[in-house]
């Protein structure tokens, strides 16, 4: 059908209040560059559903790259990813980074407001951020675990026993994202206490030897010219 040809055109006076409001509200979305939250995408989803976008551009590909900063694929994907999973998918991402098909993968602990894992049921705010981060990278390595045994299980008679293979690259830096994940939620619940002039010393202190480290691995990585040789 494209772009929702069938669906009524809105009152242009009216169109053009509504869009200039979602735009506004998001500051030409311009806060999604790092993680879409999900009235972002909700705001999106209304705009190419209504055909809003028509006062200011001709198609929906142009709105999206014009105002949103990303292609109309990336924004249909977003706004996909909400109707398959709902809200929680983009609260979840607002505190760790995971792709749709690891969500995929846990979806079934998700509830509608909170995760269920060893036995009780997290709430999904950011006050319990740490709990959450903890929560689904466990069900994440549980799945992982439960897709490396059916893999085994079903190669075994061919290769024999399983060694385990080593960590690719890729592999180990995911397990270094995960544990920024875990160090960022950790820093979010102090931020939310009454710290001590001697604690918050204390911690900026940390944050300091802890981003002097990274800058120095950073420093001494293989440019592309080494990486060359």
């Amino acid at each position: 059908m494209g772009e929702r040809e069938a669906l009524p055109a809105a009152d242009p006076g009216e169109t053009t209040f509504e869009l200039g409001t979602w735009i506004g509200r998001r500051q030409a979305f311009g806060l999604m560059a790092s993680r879409a939250t999900a009235a972002d995408v909700e705001c999106l989803k209304t705009i190419r559903e209504r055909r809003l976008y028509k006062p200011k551009v001709s198609t929906w590909a142009e709105f999206c790259e014009r105002y949103v900063g990303f292609t109309k694929t990336h924004v249909d994907r977003l706004i996909q990813q909400l109707e398959e999973f709902g809200p929680n998918y983009f609260h979840i991402s607002q505190m760790l980074r995971i792709s749709a098909e690891s969500y995929r993968s846990i979806a079934g602990a998700v509830r509608e407001d909170a995760i269920e894992f060893a036995g009780e049921k997290i709430p999904i705010r950011p006050e319990h951020s740490r709990q959450i981060v903890d929560a689904v990278q466990s069900l994440l390595e549980q799945a992982e675990q439960g897709r490396a045994k059916a893999r085994g299980a079903a190669g075994k008679a061919e290769r024999g026993p399983l060694r385990k293979a080593p960590l690719t690259p890729e592999q180990r830096m995911e397990r270094m994202r995960r544990h920024v994940d875990r160090y960022a939620a950790e820093l979010a619940e102090l931020r939310r206490q009454r710290l001590a002039y001697l604690d918050h010393a204390q911690l900026a202190k940390l944050l300091e030897e802890s981003a002097g480290r990274l800058a120095g691995l950073v420093y001494h990585l293989p440019g592309p010219a080494r990486l060359a040789e």
